[in-house]
């Protein structure tokens, strides 16, 4: 659906996640964030298991990377922990709408399947960490 408010926005319901891709200064913006992903008050183990997931996969040198936010993540603010996935790309000269399409694809593709990374390493993590509290 088109952004009333920025005609140059668009944002689509995708597995879960709000997808925002918009255009501006010959800039290709995509922003994915995971309503479900959000920890209202997340302790330094959240947070922690976090930035670990979200370094391995972006050490996977997927098209759509993944940032950390909110748990007072460098401001020192106490907010909810997120997960965002962005991508960003300057529009060279001579770059064709048929390679600006393919990127973008790409990013539509792995949406979803950085919604599943998500919860299976969480999940494991949290697994992890009870186990090792009941082992004491």
């Amino acid at each position: 659906a088109a952004d009333p408010e920025d005609d140059e926005r668009l944002v689509a319901r995708l597995d879960g996640s709000t997808l925002t891709i918009s255009t501006a200064d010959q800039r290709l913006d995509v922003v994915c964030r995971f309503d479900d992903l959000t920890v209202p008050a997340p302790d330094d183990d959240q947070t922690s298991t976090a930035l670990v997931v979200a370094r391995a996969w972006n050490q996977d040198f997927n098209a759509l990377a993944v940032r950390v936010t909110g748990a007072g993540l460098g401001t020192g603010a106490d907010a909810p922990l997120g997960v965002e996935g962005y991508a960003c790309w300057l529009e060279r000269p001579g770059m064709t709408d048929r390679q600006l399409t393919a990127l973008l694809e790409a990013v539509l593709t792995e949406a979803p399947k950085l919604s599943a990374f998500w919860r299976e390493n969480v999940a494991d993590a949290e697994d992890e960490r009870e186990f090792l509290r009941r082992q004491g």
